[in-house]
């Protein structure tokens, strides 16, 4: 007989002293439940069961300070697939920590983290955050906030994000989670058209990538007001708050800040147009006068 598809990729979040969150991918076909096994040594183990619809459950109760193993596995009727297992470590009951971290309002590119803070002072949040192939990315937060809205990431993917407090005496531990970003038609797009194609109405900065994903990312102010949207600035000169007169290398790796006055640079502007034919727009204005080719 053939066995049930396993669950994979078993994993605990939110780990605490005395809790942790399991998550896991459930099986690719219909099973009637799953069952989790846990404990922290031989003869210690536990077995609960929950519903087949599930992806997530939360164990209670657990000791300070332990490595817990954990494997999970499908049922379907009286046959059980092979387990998918992983291991955590509960914290050890210290002061305490950060709680309830999740993210929310989770878009291709944005999410909101929210939590609860400690009860006892502290001087500042430490947060990190990564996706599978990117660099840990670390942000420091104000002790009196609660929330921190994450930009710039990338659509479709996993991310895992961990908080902790800096300062305030004795560590303390910190609290995690993770969540999955929507998806684009361009994931990665090579210049602001492919940004309109994606839904994107509003002018602003945007991270393209003119050699896909994996030839680096460049950062350019989309225009998607001006004749149907979807141009790549490369130059903005408008209040006189950047000083143009410059040297051969300014002007080759760029120079100024892409929402205000700025040159995109000689370098970025071969990347953008050695792979496709492009269209260039001039726009000049002086006070109520306007003119473009």
């Amino acid at each position: 007989m053939t066995l049930p598809d396993p669950p994979t990729d078993l994993r605990a979040i939110n780990v605490s002293d005395t809790k942790a969150l399991l998550l896991w991918r459930p099986a690719l076909a219909t099973v009637d439940k799953y069952a989790i096994v846990y404990g922290s040594g031989t003869g210690s183990e536990l077995r609960i069961t929950v519903s087949g619809n599930a992806a997530e459950q939360q164990l209670s109760g657990l000791e300070p300070s332990t490595t817990y193993s954990v494997t999970i596995s499908s049922v379907l009727g009286a046959l059980e697939s092979s387990a998918s297992s992983s291991s955590f470590t509960t914290s050890g009951g210290g002061r305490e920590g950060p709680r309830d971290l999740q993210a929310t309002n989770v878009t291709p590119r944005t999410a909101l983290l929210s939590w609860k803070p400690p009860s006892t002072p502290f001087r500042s949040y430490r947060l990190t955050y990564q996706t599978e192939g990117e660099e840990v990315k670390e942000v420091s937060v104000d002790s009196t906030v609660t929330e921190f809205s994450l930009s710039r990431l990338h659509p479709g993917s996993v991310y895992r994000v961990q908080l902790e407090v800096v300062g305030g005496g004795r560590s303390r531990e910190p609290v995690s989670t993770e969540f999955t970003t929507g998806t684009l038609r361009f994931p990665f797009p090579s210049d602001c058209s492919q940004e309109l194609l994606n839904g994107i109405r509003t002018s602003g900065v945007v991270d393209i990538f003119p050699q896909g994903k994996r030839g680096g990312v460049m950062t350019v102010y989309c225009d998607m007001d001006t004749d149907g949207g979807g141009w790549t600035v490369f130059q903005r000169r408008k209040d006189g708050s950047v000083d143009f007169f410059r040297g051969w290398n300014d002007y080759v790796r760029g120079f100024g800040d892409p929402s205000g006055e700025f040159w995109l640079g000689l370098d970025g502007l071969h990347n953008l147009t050695r792979m496709t034919p492009m269209t260039l727009r001039v726009d000049l204005r002086d006070g109520d006068d306007a003119a473009f080719a």
